[in-house]
C-alpha cells in the first residue's frame, strides 16, 4: 500500500519511531489496523489522524466538565492560540480499532470564512477529533503546559488560590520568606525585557503566557532571592525537610531525581531535568532553568547546590546567550568549598 512504499523511502536508520499522521481519511480500522501490524513486525510507528465528530462525540464533547478542557499545542509544541484540548477516551466506543487507541477533541474559536458544521454553530467554537496510539510517555516536549494545568488541578483540590497554596505548602515550610508571586515594591526586583506591547518589564512576570493569564500561575511568575532557592535545594538534599517542617515525603524527593523519559540532551524526571548537559556539564545533577537566566542545580552526590539568577534578556532577548556561563557555573560544583 502507499504507506509502505511511503516508508520504505525513509533511511532505516530513521524509519524507528515515525508518528503517522493523516486526516479523517486515516481513521479506517483496516488503516490502523496495518500500522499496528507493522509495528509488530519491528517498525515503530505510532499514529494519530482524524475522526469524524460523530452524535456519540458530540454528546461526549457536551457532557464534559470545563474543568477537563486544557490549552492545546501546535505541531511544533507551541500553544496554539485560543485553542483547549481534552481527552474523551472511554466515553466514546472503539470498538474494532487497535487496543490502546485514545480519542482527544480540539476546540477552537473559528477564523472568518471557516466552513462549520451545525454542531460548531451552536458551540459556537470548531471542534477536531483525533484518534491516537501514542501512550502517555511515548516521547518529551518541552512545554509549559503541563505546569500551567497542574497549578490549576491544585486549586481545584485545595480549593485556594495557588499563591496562597505555595506560601502555605511550600515557600512558609522551606522558610523562604521573601519569595513571592506578587512583589511589594518594584525597587526589590530587577528589570527584563522591554517588550513591544508590555514597555519595560519590571515587578511583573515576564512569561507572556503567564502575563495572559493574568493570576499566578504554575509555569513562571515567582520572584525570589538567591538564599530562597537555595533552601528548596537544601530541602531537596534533605530528602524534603524544609528549615521550618518538612515540605515533600522522601518518595516524592525521589520522583524529582529519577530519570522518567529520555529527552534530547537530558533525561526529565517529575519537574526537574536530569543531568542536563548544556547547562549542567559534566555535574551529574538535577535542577531547572528560567527563561529569563536563572538556574539551579542540585548536586545529590556531593551535597551542593548552585543558584544562578541573571536578567540575560534585559533589554532583549536577541544575542543573550548564557549556556555556557550556566554550565561553568554549575561545574563549580566539583570543586571544594572552603569552611
Amino acid at each position: 500500500m502507499v504507506l509502505d512504499d511511503a516508508l520504505a523511502q525513509i533511511p532505516d536508520a530513521h524509519r524507528h519511531g515515525t508518528l503517522v499522521r493523516a486526516d479523517s481519511a486515516g481513521s479506517a480500522k483496516a488503516f490502523l489496523t496495518h500500522i499496528r501490524t507493522l509495528r509488530e513486525h519491528g517498525l515503530n510507528l505510532r499514529f494519530s489522524v482524524g475522526y469524524a465528530v460523530t452524535e456519540p462525540v458530540r454528546r461526549a464533547i457536551r457532557s464534559l466538565p470545563e474543568a477537563l478542557w486544557h490549552p492545546a499545542l501546535d505541531q511544533n509544541g507551541t500553544l496554539r492560540n485560543g485553542a483547549e484540548a481534552a481527552d474523551v477516551t472511554g466515553m466514546v466506543d472503539l470498538a474494532g480499532y487497535p487496543a490502546g487507541t485514545r480519542n482527544t477533541v480540539r476546540r477552537e474559536r473559528p477564523h472568518p470564512g471557516a466552513q462549520l458544521s451545525l454542531f460548531d454553530h451552536d458551540e459556537g467554537l470548531r471542534h477536531q477529533v483525533f484518534l491516537t496510539d501514542t501512550p502517555p510517555g511515548f516521547a518529551h516536549l518541552y512545554s509549559c503546559v503541563g505546569y500551567v494545568a497542574l497549578g490549576r488541578l491544585l486549586e481545584e483540590l485545595d480549593d485556594r488560590p495557588l499563591d496562597t497554596l505555595i506560601r502555605t505548602r511550600v515557600l512558609d515550610p522551606l522558610g523562604a520568606a521573601t519569595a513571592t508571586f506578587r512583589p511589594s515594591t518594584i525597587s526589590a526586583t530587577v528589570a527584563t525585557e522591554t517588550q513591544l506591547h508590555r514597555g519595560p518589564v519590571r515587578g511583573q512576570v515576564h512569561d507572556e503566557l503567564a502575563h495572559a493569564i493574568g493570576r499566578p500561575v504554575g509555569n513562571a511568575g515567582m520572584f525570589a532571592t538567591a538564599e530562597d532557592v537555595l533552601a528548596l535545594g537544601s530541602m531537596v538534599l534533605n530528602g524534603g525537610a524544609g528549615r521550618a517542617r518538612r515540605v515533600l515525603s522522601a518518595e516524592s524527593v525521589k520522583l524529582l531525581s529519577e530519570p522518567f523519559i529520555d529527552a534530547d540532551n537530558y533525561h526529565q524526571a517529575i519537574g526537574f531535568r536530569v543531568g542536563d548537559d548544556l547547562t549542567m556539564g559534566r555535574i551529574q545533577g538535577i535542577g531547572h532553568t528560567g527563561f529569563t537566566g536563572t538556574s539551579l542545580v542540585i548536586a545529590p552526590h556531593s551535597g551542593g547546590t548552585a543558584v544562578l539568577l541573571t536578567n540575560r534578556v534585559h533589554p532583549t532577548r536577541f544575542d543573550a546567550d548564557i549556556t555556557a556561563l550556566r554550565r561553568s557555573f554549575a561545574e563549580r560544583l566539583e570543586q571544594p568549598v572552603a569552611d
